[in-house]
C-alpha cells in the first residue's frame, strides 16, 4: 500500500451555528489525532468549513471531491448518513476504490496492521 492519505468526512452544515461548529469540532479532533500520529490526511472540516459563504455549496463539493482523488483511505464520522455532501464523497469512494471506514477505531486498527 502507498503511504496512507486520509480522506475525513463528516457534516459539516447542519440547522443552528451551534450544531455547525460542533461538527467542525468533531473533524478537526480526528484531524489532531491523525496528525498526532504522523497520518497524513485531508479534513474539509479544517480545511474550509467557514468559507462557505464564499461561492455556491457546488464549487466546494468539487474541490473536495478533487482532494478526495488524491486520498487512499476514507472515513466517515459519525452522522454521515445524514449530509447530502458526505453522500456524495462516499459514492464517490467507492467508485474510486478507495478503503472506506465507518469508525476511526477501524481505521487505526488497518493502519497499525491488525
Amino acid at each position: 500500500m502507498k503511504k496512507p492519505m486520509v480522506y475525513i468526512a463528516g457534516p459539516i452544515s447542519a440547522n443552528t451555528i451551534e450544531e455547525k461548529y460542533t461538527n467542525i469540532d468533531k473533524g478537526k479532533k480526528v484531524a489532531e489525532l491523525l496528525a498526532e500520529k504522523g497520518i497524513n490526511f485531508f479534513c474539509p472540516h479544517t480545511h474550509s468549513a467557514d468559507f462557505g459563504h464564499l461561492a455556491p455549496v457546488g464549487f466546494w463539493y468539487e474541490q473536495d471531491l478533487k482532494f478526495l482523488a488524491i486520498c487512499n483511505l476514507f472515513l466517515l464520522l459519525p452522522g454521515w448518513e445524514d449530509s447530502a455532501g458526505c453522500k456524495v464523497e462516499k459514492d464517490f469512494a467507492k467508485k474510486n476504490g478507495k478503503i472506506i471506514f465507518y469508525s476511526l477505531k477501524k481505521l487505526l486498527d488497518y493502519l497499525d496492521g491488525k
